[in-house]
């Protein structure tokens, strides 16, 4: 069965907050990007690194991220066979690799990184938000290696994202009495993440779903 290792990489947990503060993101305004990460925006990450680490270095020194650290792996051990096993069943596909890594992050983003298969968990969060945010990064990993190459040549970078994120949906209905919270997503994708669980309580089929997704996206022309 396939685990989640959870680590802490104090160089990427800087890097996630510098890029924080420049990524350009289709849906900006709902990321979590306070005045604080305002002074290292338009800088580049050689020029401010030692300043960023300065910042955070308090939380670094007092113990809480091995507390957090540990206790979320624990929690997601009592979850994780039964989240796996029901990925595969939702994704129709074998899950690609038998160990991912998450890392902590003191920033309130959380990417994922299919090259490494690894994603970032916040210590800004519930824990509950966290096991959840854990299942909702596994099932981008999992997509982006299983059905979303098969969809390239017919929608553009956005028009995927619009896919992969609406999705994740799907784990509202599998998976919530597994972390207790919904899975919400961006608000941007509120009607369409609406049409996947209709669509997923009467069918749930991955493949036709993700064509009903399709002609959504290429309909309201994003």
């Amino acid at each position: 069965m396939s685990k989640v290792i959870f680590k802490f990489d104090k160089e990427k947990d800087l890097w996630n907050i510098w890029e924080t503060s420049n990524y350009e993101h289709p849906w900006e305004n709902e990321l979590e990007r306070g005045s604080v990460l305002q002074r290292w925006k338009n800088r580049k990450f050689e020029e401010c690194r030692e300043e960023i680490e300065q910042y955070i270095q308090p939380l670094y020194s007092s113990g809480h991220l091995d507390i957090f650290l540990e206790t979320l792996q624990n929690s997601w051990g009592k979850i994780n066979n039964r989240f796996f096993e029901r990925l595969e069943k939702i994704t129709k596909h074998k899950i690609y690799s038998n160990e991912f890594n998450a890392y902590i992050t003191t920033a309130g983003r959380c990417p994922y990184n299919v090259e490494e298969d690894s994603f970032m968990v916040s210590i800004r969060r519930p824990l509950l938000q966290n096991l959840r945010t854990c299942g909702h990064e596994l099932m981008h990993l999992q997509m982006e290696k299983t059905h979303l190459p098969l969809i390239r040549n017919q929608l553009g970078f956005r028009e995927i994202e619009y896919v992969n994120e609406s999705l994740t949906a799907i784990l509202n209905l599998e998976c919530r009495d597994l972390w207790f919270v919904e899975d919400k997503g961006y608000a941007e994708h509120k009607e369409l993440r609406k049409r996947v669980m209709e669509t997923w309580k009467h069918n749930p089929d991955i493949i036709p779903l993700i064509n009903e997704c399709i002609e959504y996206v290429k309909r309201i022309k994003i």
